[in-house]
């Protein structure tokens, strides 16, 4: 069996969930602040919407972790709208959006293809398959229905051997080739 670990993207879907996440909370601000203290309420939605913007810089360059960030950005929203309840909605989604982040592993064996999604794993029989091929550490799916997976995979330890794996998947491919096609 074969294990390859997929590039992961989760850092940039980091960036994109938390700047989402810190815009709706400036928006909060606006839109569900106290009316008798809204120059408060522009100035925090000011402050979250620079967080928004500054976000990647926060994290990548000065190291601050996200779930920092959230709390920071929890406290705001708490005191510009005076809502608990989007206080803590923001932190359990900044939080938990982490879980359902796909594992980034493919795992190639006897039986098949498994690909893990975020919520199941799917099984790809060797008969779905036209070719598997591992090149560069890309690793190409060609199906059967004309779809093509191209997966960038990281080193593996100890690295898996390009020519080996391209002959075991071949082994697999041909017993599911029909005489005559």
């Amino acid at each position: 069996m074969y294990i390859f670990h997929i590039q992961n993207e989760g850092p940039q879907l980091d960036i994109l969930v938390t700047r989402a996440l810190l815009g709706l909370s400036a928006f909060a601000c606006i839109f569900f602040g106290n009316l008798s203290y809204r120059f408060i309420d522009y100035l925090l939605a000011a402050i979250l919407l620079l967080l928004a913007v500054g976000i990647r810089r926060l994290i990548f360059i000065y190291r601050i972790n996200r779930v920092v960030v959230l709390v920071f950005a929890a406290l705001l929203l708490f005191i510009g709208t005076g809502s608990v309840f989007f206080a803590a909605i923001l932190l359990l989604y900044g939080i938990l959006i982490k879980f359902f982040y796909p594992k980034n592993v493919v795992e190639v064996g006897e039986e098949g293809v498994l690909i893990n999604k975020s919520f199941s794993n799917s099984v790809v029989p060797w008969s779905e398959l036209n070719n598997l091929v591992l090149k560069d550490n890309l690793l190409t799916l060609d199906f059967n229905n004309n779809k093509l997976l191209q997966l960038s995979t990281l080193e593996s330890q100890p690295p898996i051997a390009a020519e080996e794996f391209n002959g075991f998947c071949k082994m697999f491919l041909l017993k599911n080739v029909s005489p005559g096609v």
